[in-house]
C-alpha cells in the first residue's frame, strides 16, 4: 500500500497536470494547428491569387495574339494595290508575291486565302508554299462562321477573327474584306474578296508566348487538365476545341517550404515559435509580393533604360484614346529614332551604345511632363505619348525641346559622341484614332524626317503614305533587280588630255525597271545601302566592268566601291576573283573610293588598301575635296589618282575660288606623283581650263555620255583604226561623243 506522502505526491502532479500541463499542452497543440493552418491558409491564397494573374495573363496573351493576326490581315487587306490586283483582277503572280510565302518567311504567317465572292478560294499558301487548296480544307472547324460574320458586318469593321481547327492542330484566323484604303467605300457581303491569314498555335508559337507573358511550359491540350493551371480554347463556332495549360508558379508552396522546417524545429519554444513563424512569414510574403512587382515591372518595362516598353505604351494609348472619344481634346505620338547610333556600335562598341541609350532616356525624361509617357520600342527607337493638348502646336513645342536636348553632345567614357534625333509626329483625332493607325501614321512620318536631312521633325501628311508605298515597292523590286537582268553597266569615257585618246572608262550603274524605265542611281542606290543590298550589287558590278574590260586591248576601267562594300574585309580576296574569272589584268582595273569611306578609320583603311594594291589594282579617291580630306592621312594612303569633284569644275568659269581650288588640287597631285583627273567637263571652256592647267585626264558630258558596252567597244574600234587620239585636244572644240544617256 502506498504510503500517504506518495499518494499525496501523485495527487498534486495530477493536479498539476490537469491545472498547468494540459492547459500548457492543449494551449500550444491548438495554436500550433492555428498557426500551421494560418500558414496553409496564406499559402493556399497566394497559390489561388497566383493562378488567378496568370490566367489573366493567358487570356490576356491569346486575345494579343488574335489581334495580332487580325491587325496583319487589315494591313494587307486595306490596300488599294491588293484592291485592283485580288478583287478587281485576280493577279495570281501579285497575290504569290505579297500575300504568299513574303507573309511566311517575313512575319511567320502559316496560312494565307484569297477567298472570291462567290466562296470559291482563288489562292491558298501553307508553311511558305502555294498549295491548291480550299480554305475550308486547312481551316475546317470555325472558318466558316469567321467568313459569314466578315461577310455579314460592315466592310469597315475590324476583321473577324478567332481560333480554328487544322489538320494538326489549332491556329489563330483572321478575315477582312478587300478593300480600298477609303474609309467611306464599301461592299456588300456577297460582292466582297476576303483575305484570310491565319498561324499555328504550335510548340514555338507558344514558347515566345510564354515568355512573353511569363508563363512556364505553356501548351496546348486536346482535352482539360486535372490542373488548374488552363483556360478554354473556344472555336469560332462555339467549340471547346482544347485547353491552354502551363506549369503555374506556386509561392505558397515555397512559403510552405521556408516556414514549416522552422516550425517544426520550434514548435518547443512557443514564445520563440510564434516570432520566427511571424517573422518569416511577413518575409516570404514581402518576397513573393516583391517578386510579383518585379514579374509585372520586368513584362512592361525595358530592362536596359527602365522606360516603359512596347506593351505598356500600347496600354496607355488605348486608354488615352478612350479617353479622347468620351471627353474629346488630342493627343499626340512621336516617334523617335537616334541619327547615327548603329556607327557608334560599329565603331565603340555595344557597351557604350548602351550607355548612350540610358542618357538619352534621361533627357528624354527630363523635357516631358508628369502625364506624358516615354518609352523604348527596341534598338535606337522611341516613342512619347503627349495627352491632354489643344492642337498639334503643343506636339511641335515638345519635338523642338526634345531636339535641343539631345543636340548638346553625349560623353561616354571618355569618347565625345555627337548626338541627334529623327522625330515622326502623328495627332488623333486627325491623323487616326486606333492605335495601329496612329503608329503607322507617326513611323511614316519619322521616315520622311530621316529623309529630309535628321536632326529634325516632321508631321503626318496623307501624301506620305504615297512615298513609303513607292519606297517599299522599290525595295521589294530591288530585290528581283539582280536576279531579273535588269541591272546594267554603262560606262563613260576618260579621255587623256595630253594626247586626246580614250584612255579608259568609268563603270557607272543602270537600273532599267520592267515598267518604271529607267531609275536614277540617285533614287536607288541609297536604298540599295541601306537595306544591305550594296555590297551583292557591287560585287555583280565589279565582275561585269571586269569581264567587258578584258575586251577592249588597253583600256583601264574604274569601278566604285561603297562604303560598305569597303568595310567588307573580303573585299581583297572579291576583287582577286574578279581580275581571274574575266582574265583582266590586275593594272588595268581602277576602284574608285570616296573620302567618306576612307578617313572614318585611316588605319584600318590603310590596311585594306595596302592588301588591294597588292593585288596590282590602281586606286583612285573619287569626288575629292568635298568630304573628309586630311592631307597628312592622304599622304600616307597609297592612291594613284585623284578625281577633282564635278562640283568646282562646275564653277571654274564663274568664281575665281573654284579656279584657284583646281589649280590647288593639281598642284598637289604633281607634288605627289599621282595622276589627276576632272570630272563633270560639260563645255570646251572647262576642257581647256583643266588642260591648260595641266590636268591628266578628264570626263564629262562634253567628252561622252555614260553608253553601253557594245557603244565602247565600236569607240575602241574606231580609236585603234585612226592614228591615236579620237579626241584631239589641240582642235577645241572637242568633239562631243553622243550616246545613249542612262
Amino acid at each position: 500500500m502506498p504510503a500517504p506522502d506518495a499518494v499525496l505526491a501523485s495527487e498534486r502532479e495530477l493536479r498539476f497536470a490537469r491545472r498547468v500541463m494540459f492547459p500548457v499542452a492543449s494551449a500550444v497543440v491548438v495554436m500550433t494547428l492555428a498557426v500551421v493552418g494560418l500558414i496553409l491558409w496564406t499559402a493556399d491564397q497566394q497559390d489561388r491569387l497566383s493562378l488567378d494573374s496568370e490566367r489573366k495573363l493567358a487570356v490576356g496573351a491569346l486575345t494579343a495574339r488574335v489581334g495580332n493576326v487580325a491587325r496583319q490581315t487589315l494591313d494587307y487587306a486595306e490596300w488599294d494595290e491588293a484592291y485592283r490586283s485580288l478583287h478587281e483582277r485576280f493577279d495570281a503572280g501579285w497575290a504569290r508575291i505579297n500575300v504568299g510565302p513574303a507573309l511566311h518567311h517575313s512575319f511567320g504567317l502559316d496560312f494565307s486565302f484569297v477567298i472570291a465572292p462567290d466562296g470559291t478560294t482563288r489562292y491558298a499558301m501553307r508553311d511558305g508554299d502555294t498549295v491548291d487548296r480550299r480554305v475550308d480544307d486547312e481551316l475546317g472547324a470555325g472558318i466558316a462562321e469567321l467568313i459569314m460574320a466578315s461577310r455579314a458586318a460592315p466592310i469597315t469593321d475590324p476583321p473577324r477573327a478567332g481560333l480554328v481547327r487544322t489538320g494538326d492542330g489549332l491556329a489563330v484566323a483572321a478575315v477582312a474584306g478587300v478593300r480600298r484604303q477609303d474609309d467611306a467605300f464599301a461592299l456588300d457581303g456577297a460582292d466582297r474578296t476576303l483575305l484570310v491569314l491565319a498561324v499555328r498555335l504550335d510548340d514555338e508559337v507558344l514558347s515566345t508566348i510564354g515568355e512573353r507573358f511569363l508563363l512556364r511550359d505553356l501548351r496546348v491540350l486536346p482535352e482539360p487538365s486535372a490542373s488548374r493551371a488552363s483556360v478554354p480554347l473556344v472555336l469560332a463556332d462555339g467549340e471547346v476545341a482544347a485547353v491552354l495549360a502551363w506549369t503555374p508558379d506556386e509561392p505558397g508552396r515555397e512559403l510552405l517550404r521556408r516556414v514549416l522546417p522552422v516550425l517544426a524545429v520550434a514548435v518547443s519554444l512557443l514564445g520563440a515559435f510564434v516570432a520566427v513563424v511571424l517573422t518569416h512569414s511577413r518575409r516570404a510574403a514581402a518576397e513573393i509580393a516583391e517578386s510579383e512587382a518585379r514579374a509585372r515591372h520586368m513584362a512592361l518595362h525595358d530592362p536596359l533604360t527602365g522606360l516603359p516598353n512596347r506593351l505598356l505604351l500600347g496600354d496607355r494609348i488605348e486608354h488615352a484614346l478612350a479617353s479622347l472619344r468620351r471627353q474629346g481634346g488630342r493627343l499626340a505620338l512621336l516617334y523617335l529614332d537616334l541619327d547615327g547610333f548603329k556607327a557608334v556600335n560599329d565603331v565603340l562598341g555595344h557597351a557604350i551604345g548602351d550607355q548612350l541609350l540610358r542618357e538619352v532616356s534621361g533627357r528624354l525624361a527630363g523635357v516631358l511632363r508628369e502625364t506624358d509617357t516615354v518609352a523604348r520600342l527596341g534598338g535606337d527607337e522611341f516613342a512619347v505619348l503627349q495627352t491632354g493638348i489643344a492642337d498639334a502646336t503643343a506636339a511641335e513645342t515638345l519635338a523642338r525641346r526634345i531636339l535641343a536636348a539631345l543636340a548638346e553632345p553625349f560623353t561616354a567614357d571618355g569618347a565625345i559622341i555627337p548626338a541627334g534625333v529623327s522625330i515622326g509626329i502623328a495627332v488623333a483625332p486627325e491623323d487616326g484614332t486606333t492605335h495601329d493607325l496612329l503608329a503607322r501614321r507617326a513611323d511614316v512620318a519619322l521616315y520622311k524626317a530621316k529623309e529630309t536631312g535628321r536632326a529634325t521633325y516632321c508631321f503626318f501628311e496623307t501624301a506620305l503614305d504615297a512615298t513609303l508605298s513607292l519606297r517599299r515597292e522599290l525595295e521589294h523590286d530591288l530585290r528581283h533587280a539582280l536576279g531579273g537582268n535588269q541591272l546594267e553597266v554603262h560606262y563613260q569615257p576618260q579621255i587623256d588630255l595630253r594626247t586626246g585618246e580614250m584612255v579608259g572608262v568609268e563603270a557607272l550603274l543602270r537600273w532599267r525597271h520592267p515598267t518604271r524605265g529607267l531609275i536614277p542611281p540617285a533614287q536607288f542606290v541609297p536604298l540599295a545601302e541601306e537595306t544591305g543590298q550594296i555590297r551583292e550589287i557591287g560585287t555583280w558590278v565589279l565582275g561585269r566592268a571586269c569581264h567587258d574590260a578584258a575586251r577592249w586591248p588597253g583600256l583601264r576601267v574604274s569601278v566604285n566601291i561603297a562604303a560598305a562594300q569597303f568595310r567588307d574585309r573580303s573585299l581583297p580576296e572579291t576583287v582577286r576573283a574578279a581580275l581571274a574569272e574575266a582574265g583582266l589584268a590586275a593594272g588595268r582595273l581602277e576602284l574608285e573610293l570616296t573620302e567618306s569611306a576612307l578617313f572614318k578609320n585611316p588605319e584600318e583603311a590603310a590596311t585594306i588598301l595596302g592588301a588591294l594594291r597588292a593585288l596590282g589594282v590602281t586606286l583612285a579617291m573619287d569626288d575629292f575635296g568635298t568630304g573628309y580630306s586630311s592631307l597628312a592621312q592622304l599622304h600616307r594612303l597609297p592612291f594613284d589618282t585623284l578625281k577633282i569633284d564635278q562640283a568646282f569644275i562646275a564653277r571654274v568659269g564663274e568664281d575665281r575660288s573654284s579656279a584657284a581650288i583646281v589649280r590647288a588640287v593639281l598642284g598637289m597631285t604633281r607634288g605627289l606623283g599621282v595622276r589627276a583627273v576632272a570630272e563633270g567637263i560639260e563645255s570646251a571652256a572647262q576642257l581647256a581650263f583643266v588642260a591648260y592647267e595641266g590636268c591628266d585626264l578628264a570626263q564629262g558630258f562634253y567628252l561622252g555620255w555614260p553608253m553601253p558596252a557594245a557603244e565602247i567597244g565600236e569607240l575602241v574600234q574606231t580609236q585603234q583604226a585612226t592614228d591615236r587620239g579620237a579626241w584631239p585636244v589641240a582642235a577645241m572644240p572637242l568633239p562631243r561623243i553622243r550616246a545613249a544617256a542612262g
